[in-house]
């Protein structure tokens, strides 16, 4: 049984029951306010078009050969506000997120300099590919 309150943001630019957005506050502050102290979503489908705002320069890399600075365990915790983040920025709630910055390893693989938590929320909700500088 899904959640009722993951496809509160599908049907609502604020769910209900959330805190609304201060005259003036910015994305940042509104995340930290309401969108990191909300639960954490079921699922958050493969659809980076959607929460991600792309450049002309921005290339698309199979998330298997992007790396982060360092290794994950599995009752790591960091990624959780990431998944939030994309949920409310795929709604529409925030504005969608820039790439991630990365450098080129030179054999295939990528090493994510930036949005670490946001790559290990990707994998996590079992995403194929994001979005990458």
């Amino acid at each position: 049984m899904e959640d009722a309150r993951d496809d509160a943001f599908a049907r609502s630019p604020i769910p209900a029951g959330w805190a609304p957005r201060l005259p003036g506050e910015n994305d940042g502050a509104f995340a930290r306010r309401v969108i990191d102290l909300g639960p954490l979503p079921t699922r958050l489908p493969d659809d980076p078009g959607s929460c991600f705002d792309t450049v002309t320069d921005t290339r698309w890399i199979d998330i298997d050969c992007l790396h982060g600075r360092e290794p994950v365990l599995p009752e790591a915790t960091f990624w959780h506000n990431a998944a939030k983040r994309m949920a409310a920025a795929c709604a529409g709630v925030i504005a969608r997120r820039g790439p991630l910055n990365a450098l080129p390893q030179g054999d295939g693989t990528w090493r994510v300099l930036d949005w670490n938590a946001t790559l290990e929320a990707a994998r996590r909700y079992g995403w194929k590919r994001l979005p990458v500088l």
